[in-house]
C-alpha cells in the first residue's frame, strides 16, 4: 500500500494509478478511484518508507524540493531548467542531497566525519526527509501574531529602539524545540521519536519556519507603530497631547 502526500500536507493512502494530462489517478482503500493534479502531489510514500516523486525533482539539504523538466551539472553547479520556466538557474552542488531524474535518482551527497561521527548517506537522507516534513507539517503563524503585538506596543512605547523587545522574543521562541505533540507523533509515526537524525532535521527546519514568522511578526509591528505614531506627531499633535 502507498500513501500519497499533497503540498498541504493531507494523506490519503491507497494504490497509484496511471498519469493522464498532467493527473495521476489513485485508488483508495475503500476502492474509491480520485484523480489529482500532479503539481499538488509533494510525494508518494512506499510501504516500506521510502519516498517516490512523481516528478523529476531536486532534494536540497534544506528540505526544499524543486521539480524541473531539464539538468545538467559540472564539478561545482547545477544547472536546471524550473519546471513551468525557461530560463535556466544554477545552484551549488553542495547545497544538494540529490536529486532524480524519471529512471534513477543522482546522489550528490558524499560521505564524510563530523565531529566524531561518521555521516553516512542513510543518516543525512533521514535529516533532509525530516527537513522535507516539517516544511509540509509545522505550522505556527501564531507567533507572528504574538511578536507583531509585542512590536507595536513596544514601538508605541520606545519608538524604533523597541525593536529589542520583539528581537529578544524571536531568539528565545525560535531556539525552543517544537513540542512533542501527540497530534504530531501520530502524524509523523514512531519515526520522530526513534530516529535522532530525521528528528534533528524535523526540528531544525521547524526552529527557522518560527525564526521567520516571530522575525516579520515583530518588523511588521514596530514599523506599524512608527509609523503611526510619526503620522500623528506631524498630522494630529492634538492627539499625540491627549495620549502623553
Amino acid at each position: 500500500q502507498e500513501t500519497m502526500v499533497t503540498t498541504r500536507g493531507k494523506r490519503i493512502q491507497g494504490k497509484l494509478g496511471n498519469t493522464r494530462d498532467e493527473k495521476i489517478s489513485f485508488t483508495k482503500a475503500d476502492n474509491r478511484v480520485i484523480e489529482e493534479e500532479l503539481n499538488k502531489i509533494a510525494f508518494v510514500l512506499n510501504a516500506d518508507g521510502s519516498r517516490k516523486f512523481l516528478r523529476p525533482t531536486i532534494h536540497l539539504y534544506n528540505g526544499k524540493n524543486v521539480a524541473f523538466k531539464n539538468i545538467r551539472q559540472d564539478g561545482r553547479f547545477i544547472y536546471y531548467i524550473p519546471l513551468k520556466k525557461d530560463k535556466e538557474c544554477k545552484l551549488k552542488s553542495d547545497k544538494v542531497f540529490s536529486y532524480h531524474t524519471s529512471e534513477k535518482e543522482v546522489l550528490l551527497f558524499r560521505e564524510r566525519i563530523y565531529e566524531g561521527d561518521t555521516l553516512t548517506e542513510s543518516k543525512i537522507r533521514s535529516m533532509v526527509e525530516g527537513r522535507q516534513d516539517a516544511r509540509l507539517y509545522y505550522k505556527n503563524p501564531y507567533t507572528g501574531v504574538a511578536n507583531f503585538a509585542l512590536g507595536f506596543i513596544s514601538g508605541g512605547l520606545m519608538t524604533y529602539w523597541g525593536i529589542f523587545i520583539p528581537a529578544a522574543y524571536t531568539g528565545v521562541y525560535s531556539a525552543i524545540n517544537p513540542l512533542k505533540t501527540k497530534k504530531k507523533i501520530a502524524l509523523l509515526g514512531p519515526r520522530f521519536l526513534e530516529d535522532d537524525y530525521y528528528r534533528y532535521g524535523f526540528n531544525s527546519r521547524a526552529k527557522i519556519n518560527k525564526l521567520t514568522w516571530s522575525a516579520s511578526g515583530g518588523a511588521v509591528g514596530i514599523i506599524t507603530s512608527v509609523g503611526i505614531l510619526e503620522y500623528l506627531k506631524k498630522y494630529r499633535k492634538d492627539i499625540i497631547d491627549k495620549i502623553w
